[in-house]
């Protein structure tokens, strides 16, 4: 399939991918030494690395009773 933005992306990542990004499980560094197909130019990669960086999370459990 084709992407969406052709060639002339700056950056891309298969979908699934993109949200561990996007939650702050890995960095953008991270993700481009493990899956080849994740790419980012200088600048995107700044911005990316700027709007989601890595952070810890905790999962709380919510009990309806």
């Amino acid at each position: 399939r084709a992407p969406a933005y052709g060639d002339e992306a700056p950056s891309g990542c298969p979908r699934l991918i993109f949200l561990q990004l996007l939650f702050g499980y890995h960095s953008l560094a991270e993700l481009r030494a493990t899956f080849p197909d994740v790419y980012a130019e200088q600048e995107a990669a700044l911005l990316l690395d700027i709007l989601f960086p890595k952070s810890p999370s905790t999962v709380y459990s919510m009990s309806f009773t």
